[in-house]
């Protein structure tokens, strides 16, 4: 019998209801969490973890699983063999209007929190949706 996919609240919610009898209400839909194209097809199961980036002040915080479009799939497969993860962040980087300085801060920084991503998966991904 197949596993039953694990699924996994959108990134933008709200919370809704009176005093007591809140909930959170999806606005957006599921994205990538490498690059944000919209429609992920993979799940990574992952631990939290916390990890404080470079060239900011408030540490990265990530609740669990991943999810991953084919493309960053294919790149996240890639890096969990060699170790190297210039190819996924160029992937993710390559919508951000960045350059120089700016675009070098990021990908340092996206160099840890991917590190540490690749540290704290627990499983083979499976497909989401």
């Amino acid at each position: 019998m197949a596993k039953e996919p694990r699924r996994r609240r959108v990134h933008v919610t709200q919370v809704v209801g009176e005093k007591g009898h809140r909930y959170e209400e999806p606005v957006t839909p599921p994205i990538c969490d490498f690059c944000a194209d919209i429609g992920p097809a993979w799940d990574y199961p992952c631990e939290s973890f916390q990890v404080m980036p470079p060239s900011v002040r408030v540490p990265f915080a990530s609740h669990e699983n991943w999810l991953a479009c084919d493309p960053c799939h294919e790149l996240i497969q890639q890096a969990i063999e060699t170790g190297d993860v210039d190819s996924l962040i160029a992937r993710m980087t390559s919508s951000f209007p960045l350059r120089g300085k700016e675009l070098a801060l990021l990908r340092r920084d996206m160099r840890v929190i991917y590190g540490e991503f690749l540290a704290r998966r627990t499983g083979d991904p499976e497909p989401w949706g």
